[in-house]
């Protein structure tokens, strides 16, 4: 845009509109990591090998803001990641 334009070139508008789409997954990966941290934190307060409900880290995470939904995901990433081990549909082990 020139100085003193009040208007925007094709170009420049798609430039605009590649940056924004790359701020705003920054945004979203950050608000992830967050979550995940905020899960993490919360598991890392129950016992190592032994069994957990999954109903017990729910209730501590909504006090933190999360809903149910998200802390499902975040746990089958921890699943993935090795850091939680399922145990049937309604528990997890730290392992």
């Amino acid at each position: 845009m020139g100085i003193g334009a009040n208007t925007m070139d094709e170009t420049e508008f798609q430039e605009l509109m590649r940056y924004q789409a790359m701020v705003s997954r920054s945004v979203v990966q950050e608000v992830k990591t967050d979550r995940k941290i905020k899960v993490m934190g919360i598991v890392a307060q129950f016992p190592v090998r032994k069994k957990v409900q999954i109903a017990a880290l729910l209730h501590e995470a909504e006090m933190e803001g999360l809903s149910a939904d998200d802390v499902y995901d975040i746990i089958d990433d921890l699943v993935k990641d090795g850091i939680l081990a399922k145990q049937g549909e309604s528990a997890f082990m730290r392992t």
